[in-house]
């Protein structure tokens, strides 16, 4: 996984996202973005990140999960999230039935202790970012949208609010695009 920031929000996504794929696991399911994400919703009705979050933007939650399992050489549980027309995952996978069998027989009850103290580590790295209000959020998200207008896919748009939310969290405002961007990437093929 490249080097990028892990914002207040993929920590918060990825804390609800976990339980979820490790009961997959456990029963040797696959679910679609949007499958992942309704039940995140379903057990967190009073949460308002998971009942704002899409499948576009949902790839970066996953590279949170992914960046406490892959340095400690765990199965990666990501690879559980399918495409709904495929049935299989992101192209990260070269041999991603492998991936899926070595998920489902790993012993997660034991991580997941470990999963949480890491999730407290990454929040105490983010108490010390530089964050912005909402109003200083918008602005840098307009200059960058402004600046870089002609590059960007018309459906970025839609996105308004994550990105200022995550803006708002310390991420950089480039990172930030280049995340939704590269989502929407396949979806414009």
């Amino acid at each position: 996984m490249t080097q990028r920031n892990i914002t207040p929000v993929d920590i918060e996504i990825a804390e609800l996202l976990y339980p979820e794929l490790v009961e997959a696991a456990r029963g040797g399911e696959k679910l679609t973005c949007l499958q992942l994400i309704d039940r995140a919703k379903q057990r967190h009705p009073d949460n308002a990140a998971i009942q704002k979050q899409v499948p576009v933007g949902l790839g970066r939650r996953l590279a949170t999960v992914r960046a406490f399992t892959a340095p400690l050489g765990y199965p990666d549980l990501t690879c559980l999230v399918v495409q709904p027309r495929t049935n299989l995952p992101a192209d990260v996978f070269p041999n991603p039935e492998a991936e899926q069998a070595k998920v489902a027989a790993f012993d997660w009850k034991n991580v997941e202790p470990a999963f949480f103290v890491q999730l407290g580590e990454w929040r105490k790295v983010n108490e010390r970012k530089a964050k912005c209000d909402r109003g200083t959020a918008v602005k840098i998200v307009w200059d960058y949208y402004s600046a870089n207008r002609a590059r960007m896919p018309s459906a970025i748009q839609q996105f308004r609010e994550l990105l200022i939310d995550e803006v708002m969290g310390g991420e950089d405002v480039e990172q930030a695009f280049a995340a939704i961007v590269s989502e929407l990437a396949p979806e414009a093929a």
